[in-house]
């Protein structure tokens, strides 16, 4: 009796805790949005009384096209929409509507964009077929000759369907995989599968559906031990170690395991394994943790070739960005894989949409020992790295419909033979990196000055994070703003946001973590 009313106590302090955390967290980002409104006015007006004397006007385009762009709520998303409008292209865009915040994205109010429609939520009004019926009534009465299709985590199926539909009753080209190959490139074990099948370096996994498998696994795994104990570094210096995945894909890492197995017994490892939801309906993967350096790609492909292709290094992190060069090894070897994954598609008739990769480097002493452990069949924020050279993404994504645009050739090239160009962004032509002003200020300024306040990191360690912040703001670029267009940097911040966190703490929507860029929230903290 005195220990259940013991656990209930703590339940009911732990919940308690947890929901004072949440409403300081949305009021402590809603108070920085206004407490620096000021400052953005300023700049916001500063940048639309330039416009006026220096305006920046679309380039002349002989063949004008109509292009839809959906997810304009992300960086991506509004990225691409503003590089086809400054090659004189009619851009649309379109959002599905959920809550009210959604009305609000800070890519409508873009000056690129001319019109934004309303999509229903499948999950509420007629499922995926009310949703695919939706896009060809948008399509057919705006005759729309593309759909720069910018596909969420969670949408990425949802758009898929609707591609099929679209091209099987429209004119429309439509820059999405069908859904068999977006379900086969979204699963980790699927692709993990294909790229071992093309004879592709990949790291060692396992593909299981309950805890006894992982158990068993881990079983044979551990090193001999003396009363059934044994000590980490003996694991590390005669083991491999490894990580739990869920095979898909959340771009929060909400399901992405930090625990590194096995753990110090085979008890403990037990243990650990009965927290996770691993069943037949619900697969995850054990794949081999290794150590090192992380990239992420992102690659346009057109016809079964590679006609854009960016790579990062992100350190895990899903933010900043800083472009890699295109003459380094890592570059051509995440490229040529990039390449052998397109071939492969075609080859199963898919042969138009976006790939993204994230990769690690094995070995830092061999530039080109990397090998891939997660790929998405969707646009990639690493896009964001075309920014100074807007017109030629635009051309490049607009080769379906006009595949003998002259603009090409005068793009920064990747060139392996005279058939073959392949548009990458150049690292000296723009900023040194692109950052997101709103993630910065959180992560390199609030975040640091708390714990030091709280005696949890040192004065170095603050001064080290300022140093980061002043590097960004003085030699970096902000992803989304744009003098020429700053009504949606200005709006995202100190409207969109605060809207959004209003109806987190109104809805009693506890999160963990924002990815700002694709304006997701993560509630599996």
């Amino acid at each position: 009796m005195v220990q259940c009313v013991g656990s209930a106590v703590f339940s009911g302090f732990h919940q308690c805790r947890t929901l004072v955390r949440s409403i300081l967290r949305n009021l402590g980002l809603i108070w920085i949005s206004f407490f620096l409104l000021p400052l953005s006015s300023f700049l916001l007006l500063s940048a639309l009384v330039y416009q006026q004397f220096f305006p920046k006007k679309p380039i002349w385009a002989a063949d004008r096209k109509t292009i839809l762009v959906s997810s304009l709520d992300t960086t991506k998303g509004l990225l691409l929409a503003r590089a086809f409008y400054l090659a004189g292209h009619h851009v649309i865009g379109a959002g599905i509507y959920k809550n009210f915040s959604d009305a609000l994205v800070p890519g409508r109010y873009s000056a690129a964009v001319s019109e934004y429609v309303f999509l229903p939520d499948p999950a509420l009004f007629g499922g995926k077929e009310r949703y695919a019926d939706s896009l060809c009534y948008l399509i057919k009465t705006r005759r729309v000759d593309m759909w720069a299709c910018v596909s969420g985590t969670h949408t990425a199926l949802l758009d898929a369907f609707a591609k099929s539909h679209i091209e099987a009753t429209t004119p429309c080209k439509v820059l999405q995989f069908p859904l068999n190959i977006v379900k086969q490139m979204d699963s980790k074990w699927d692709f993990i599968r294909l790229a071992k099948s093309l004879a592709l370096d990949v790291p060692e996994t396992l593909y299981i559906t309950s805890q006894s498998e992982a158990v068993d696994f881990f079983a044979d795994k551990l090193p001999p031990s003396v009363g059934g104990t044994f000590a980490p570094k003996q694991i590390s210096d005669n083991k491999v170690r490894y990580v739990l995945r869920t095979t898909q894909v959340d771009e929060l890492s909400g399901e992405r395991q930090t625990d590194l197995y096995p753990l110090s017994t085979l008890q403990a490892t037990r243990d650990s394994l009965a927290k996770l939801d691993i069943r037949p309906g619900n697969p995850w993967i054990i794949q081999e943790y290794i150590p090192g350096i992380e990239y992420r790609t992102h690659s346009l492909i057109v016809n079964g070739d590679v006609r854009a292709f960016a790579a990062a290094e992100t350190s895990g992190m899903p933010l900043p960005f800083q472009a890699l060069p295109p003459y380094t090894p890592a570059h051509a070897h995440m490229l040529q894989f990039t390449k052998t994954i397109a071939e492969e598609l075609k080859r199963q008739s898919a042969s138009n949409g976006q790939l993204s990769f994230d990769f690690i480097l094995r070995d830092e002493t061999q530039l080109i020992n990397l090998v891939p452990i997660n790929c998405s069949p969707r646009a990639d924020t690493a896009i964001v790295l075309f920014s100074p050279d807007l017109l030629h993404l635009a051309q490049a994504y607009l080769s379906p419909i006009l595949p003998k645009s002259s603009c090409l050739e005068k793009a920064d090239f990747v060139e392996e033979d005279e058939s073959e160009k392949i548009s990458c962004p150049n690292r000296f032509a723009g900023p040194d990196g692109y950052y997101w002003s709103g993630n910065d200020l959180v992560v390199l300024l609030v975040v640091p000055l708390i714990k030091f306040l709280t005696f949890r990191i040192t004065m170095g360690e603050l001064i080290r994070s300022l140093k980061e912040l002043a590097r960004h703001v003085l030699f970096w670029k902000d992803a989304g703003w744009e003098v020429w267009d700053p009504l949606p940097w200005w709006w995202g911040y100190h409207v969109f946001w605060v809207v959004r966190l209003c109806e987190c703490l109104v809805g009693d929507v506890r999160w963990g973590k924002i990815n700002i860029a694709t304006c997701e929230i993560d509630t599996s903290c």
